[in-house]
């Protein structure tokens, strides 16, 4: 697993929850091909730290911009965005371990 594997993944995550609510619910042929991809990181997110969990949740399953998370959770704009990398970085080592 790479970086840049995880970042097309949480991308995928996102717009996966963005079509769930956008189609009130409605699964399309996407949705159920990442299914288990969704499962697996949501999983690996409830070991997270809280920060890190709660940056997953705004900004993959409620799809909010780095500037909406930073607002409404009351960080800078860098310190998301630092967060961010944190994030990836945690999902790269839990991903590799669980090989």
């Amino acid at each position: 697993m790479t970086k840049e594997k995880i970042k097309e993944d949480l991308k995928d995550i996102r717009y996966y929850y963005h079509c769930r609510k956008k189609l009130g619910g409605v699964e399309t042929a996407f949705q159920k091909a990442i299914k288990g991809k969704v499962k697996a990181y949501t999983d690996l997110m409830y070991e997270a730290p809280v920060k890190l969990y709660d940056l997953y949740i705004e900004l993959y399953v409620e799809n909010s911009t780095q500037i909406e998370v930073a607002e409404n959770l009351g960080y800078s704009l860098s310190y998301v965005k630092k967060l961010n990398r944190q994030l990836c970085e945690f999902l790269l080592k839990e991903l590799n371990e669980k090989k």
